[in-house]
């Protein structure tokens, strides 16, 4: 029998995702292996990845407060929105895909255009802290938040 723990997984994982010539390593340096896309952007701590419902798009957010959106086969990057001055903590695409909303250790949220960038709505401000999670609704009218102490209803989006 393999060996157990978490060793076992990452291994497992590790050898999964190395059967894709084509993984995009976001956040790689120049250590990362041969053949696979590099980026030309890093981050200390990647916090949230959200896959486009509809387009070959990655969003993603860290510890620099810059949403970043790039294209999942070729690794080019789409945009980058430079709107927070803390960690983005929470990246999610609306279920239509025309939306990203992002939420922040600012105890903001904010809604982009999730073709290019422009900032559509807010930013919220939730005035409790941290914004850990934020969610929409399947119809995409509706986002709810999240953080340490309760869930806020932000509204309807239409």
């Amino acid at each position: 029998m393999g060996q157990s723990g978490s060793g076992n997984l990452e291994q497992n994982a590790s050898r999964r995702l190395g059967q894709f010539p084509s993984v995009t390593e976001i956040g790689s340096d120049s250590t990362s292996l041969p053949g696979r896309n590099k980026l030309a952007y890093t981050y200390a701590q990647i916090l949230s990845v959200a896959i486009s419902p509809v387009q070959d798009h990655i969003a993603s957010g860290g510890d620099d407060g810059r949403l970043i959106v790039v294209d999942s086969i070729t690794g080019d990057l789409k945009f980058s929105c430079d709107d927070y001055k803390f960690w983005i903590r929470c990246i999610t695409y609306c279920p239509d895909g025309t939306m990203i909303a992002t939420c922040s250790d600012d105890s903001t949220i904010n809604v982009w255009n999730a073709d290019d960038g422009r900032h559509l709505l807010g930013p919220f401000d939730c005035d409790v802290g941290a914004v850990l999670s934020i969610a929409f609704s399947p119809d995409g009218k509706v986002l709810i938040s999240g953080n340490t102490h309760s869930c806020g209803l932000l509204g309807y989006l239409t």
